[in-house]
């Protein structure tokens, strides 16, 4: 019964179901809009009312949004086989309504009826839905409809995905042996993934026709047989990209050549799996080619750790009638060793010279410790060596984990809070917990409980360990691969007072580059809000460090621009000041501008050019652990605001000079006025071009807006009337379409 449940909701979240006209011909008779989307999805009256009656403003198309019903509800989100409801606006008395065929982004393929007032059909209209302000213009014209929302045909699939890389197709693997593998998919749906809570997306087996399969590649650290991966990030916009990385066991019995293909799809737990926006299944598939391992001599390197199996594909050389597994490791000058093999089986190890099967023996061991696992100590020349894992007894089977170390201690550098190091790997220094890969290690130690941030940068594919206590093989607190969808490291954690270990290694192994690893406070950085034009007095300590000059306090402040604007920032101080223009709501920006000493007198200041959205200002210092009073500035250099009186008329024009702040692409001019005492007020916007009016609150451009009107009585002009408290006013004059110029006259009564 549950799985009858399960297979229900699934039907429901993901599958589409159409009950409407398949054909369309081009100009046939449709009569009114109402009638024509009635009659494509056969609706009833008491799903689907009519709505227009001849002489009744009231039961128009319009009314279609709130008392027609589908069966799959309605949204601001337009999908295929939906209805679209426009308003009754902008030459459209009555509204209009419309069947949407297909979605490609905003881009809308609608089919109507009586667009013209002729009761013709049109059966392939292009329409553009702007989702910030609910509106569309109809083929590629210039004037927006204002849409009340969609009313839904069909089931929305909300949880979609499409097939973004992958890694390559192992090859040349060997039977037992563990591997890693990562696949990427672009969230194409409308709700964000989440790698935790009561909905996780995680990587399936299967697809969504044929899930939750079995494959025998499964690894321990799945989550399950059926679930190989979580997502590398937290979560996952719409648009956005999830990587899944896992690790996978080839088969003891796998035959040489290719072998299945394995599908994988995200799964959104307790809801579906996903498809492509379009409905079609998503083929994403992983497969490796096998190679026998008759007694094949693998790679080991020190202080690495293989884990692998015995089969009954290669026979010791050493112990007649025993499985055996073969590793060779090349030294550059004399060093100790030691080398461990630890099973549940009975083990027995040798150390051969040179690289092969057949070399000479140097030492064996069978029983270490009291236990029946092996271990050698030994110190060895420069040369290559390789090692035997057998049994001890003939035909025995069964996992085992080989280690080879160095004896010899890992360089252990300090590293302080707040500072950055840069180095780099090579192969004189292995990792204790990354097998084949190289490392360095630092230490820090806090006197107390700290929040740290740990950072690890590289154009090499870097990894991340955080270690408890003052060597090398301290217990793991937290590894990180990739963060903020990079290929960089980062761990964020609360310790409590003691000494701790950082490693700093790469995701792929014997990979060798430069890095730089930084320690800091983790102190959450407070983000104040600067408006246009405005200034702002602070000063820095040591609550807040800079982000992006290792050792200096900082301050942050954001701002958003709702159109194109050139803008400058001065930072005064009498420190020593630096200055950071950051892209985006927060201290992790990546950087788009900084300054030392533009504005004279080691002062700082940036001026740009930028685009609409959200950044921060970084206010920080040259000099580690300065601190001080400082002034920051925000200003507006796109608009000049002219001032009108009461019973005066300006004429001006719209040109590229200044946009408008309220209306996205269009030009505008700005108008301050103030009152003395409370009264009435007239403003009248007329042009031969078609006008828009903002009322603002404020002297600036920013400011709240009061009112607003787009035209007044019939004609293109725009009015505002209101009753004002005392206080200053900004009047926006601006266009209803974008990119339009022309002249004006304002008028204030």
């Amino acid at each position: 019964m549950k799985k009858a449940i399960i297979l229900l909701f699934l039907s429901i979240c993901c599958a589409s179901y159409s009950n409407v006209q398949a054909s369309c011909t081009q100009d046939a008779y449709g009569g009114q809009c109402v009638a024509y989307v009635r009659n494509y999805f056969g609706g009833s009256y008491s799903s689907m009312p009519g709505l227009c009656y001849v002489g009744d403003r009231t039961c128009s198309a319009y009314n279609a949004w709130g008392n027609w019903d589908l069966g799959y509800g309605s949204g601001t989100v337009p999908y295929n086989n939906s209805i679209m409801v426009m308003d009754h606006a902008n030459g459209q008395p009555h509204g209009h309504v419309n069947v949407i065929v297909s979605v490609n982004n905003n881009q809308l393929f609608v089919r109507e009826s009586n667009w013209d007032f002729d009761e013709k059909i049109d059966c392939n209209v292009s329409y553009t839905f702007y989702p910030e302000t609910s509106e569309v213009s109809r083929n590629s014209g210039s004037r927006r409809y204002p849409v009340l929302g969609f009313i839904y045909g069909e089931e929305p699939i909300v949880y979609s995905a499409q097939f973004h890389s992958q890694d390559e197709y192992p090859s040349s693997v060997v039977p037992g042996n563990v591997y890693e593998w990562w696949i990427e998919f672009q969230n194409t749906g409308t709700e964000t993934w989440y790698k935790n809570g009561n909905n996780p997306v995680r990587l399936g087996c299967g697809t969504y026709s044929n899930n939750d399969q079995y494959y025998n590649i499964a690894h321990d650290t799945w989550t399950d047989n059926y679930r190989p991966a979580l997502m590398s990030q937290n979560s996952v916009a719409p648009g956005e990209v999830a990587r899944f990385s896992f690790s996978f066991r080839v088969p003891e019995n796998a035959q040489p050549g290719e072998s299945q293909n394995f599908n994988f799809t995200p799964v959104a737990e307790n809801i579906c799996w996903m498809r492509n926006r379009d409905g079609s299944h998503i083929n994403a598939y992983m497969r490796y080619i096998a190679e026998s391992n008759q007694c094949r001599v693998e790679p080991v390197v020190l202080n690495e750790s293989i884990s692998s199996y015995w089969g009954n594909t290669c026979t010791s050389s050493n112990r007649s009638g025993s499985y055996a597994k073969y590793y060779s490791f090349s030294l550059s000058s004399s060093t100790d060793v030691k080398i461990d093999l630890e099973s549940s089986t009975d083990t027995y190890l040798f150390l051969l010279q040179g690289n092969g099967v057949s070399g000479s023996e140097i030492q064996h061991n069978d029983d270490s410790g009291g236990t029946r696992n092996s271990c050698l100590e030994l110190s060895l020349s420069s040369g290559t060596y390789t090692i035997e894992a057998t049994t001890y007894s003939s035909r025995a089977t069964g996992n085992f984990t080989l280690s080879l170390s160095s004896q010899d201690d890992a360089i252990i550098e300090p590293v302080a809070m707040n500072q950055s190091q840069n180095s780099s790997w090579s192969a004189n220094i292995a990792s204790t917990h990354r097998s084949g890969c190289y490392a360095r290690y630092y230490s820090f130690t806090l006197s107390s409980s700290t929040s740290v941030r740990i950072d690890l940068e590289s154009s090499t594919d870097t990894y991340l360990y955080l270690l408890q206590g003052n060597n090398t093989s301290g217990r793991v607190i937290q590894s990180n691969d990739d963060s903020g969808g990079t290929r960089n490291s980062c761990i964020e954690t609360d310790l409590s007072s003691g000494t701790y270990i950082i490693e700093s290694t790469t995701y792929s192994d014997m990979t060798t580059g430069n890095f730089t690893i930084s320690l800091r406070n983790n102190i959450t950085e407070v983000v104040e809000p600067i408006s246009m034009n405005e200034s702002i007095n602070n000063s820095w300590s040591g609550d807040t460090v800079s982000t992006h000059r290792s050792g200096k306090y900082a301050r942050y402040y954001t701002f958003t621009l709702n159109s194109s604007a050139s803008v400058s920032i001065y930072l005064v101080s009498s420190t020593d000041p630096y200055l950071y223009l950051l892209q985006g709501n927060g201290a992790d920006g990546s950087i788009i501008d900084s300054d030392d000493d533009s504005a004279g007198n080691r002062n700082s200041l940036i001026e740009r050019n930028l685009s609409a959205g959200t950044y921060t200002i970084e206010a920080t210092t040259y000099a580690s652990g300065a601190s001080g009073s400082f002034t920051v500035s925000l200003i507006n250099n796109s608009s000049s605001i002219e001032s009108i009186a009461i019973n005066q008329s300006k004429n001006g024009s719209w040109s590229s000079d200044c946009e408008s702040t309220h209306r996205s692409g269009r030009y505008a001019r700005y108008y301050s006025f103030t009152l003395n005492s409370s009264r009435s007020v007239r403003i009248d916007l007329e042009s031969d071009t078609d006008t828009y009016l903002y009322l603002i609150n404020g002297n600036g451009t920013e400011g709240d807006v009061i009112d607003s009107n787009d035209d007044f009585a019939g004609s293109y002009n725009s009015r505002i009337e209101r009753n004002l408290s005392s206080g200053t006013y900004t009047i926006e004059a601006t266009t209803f379409s974008s990119g339009a110029t022309g002249g004006f006259t304002l008028t204030l009564q």
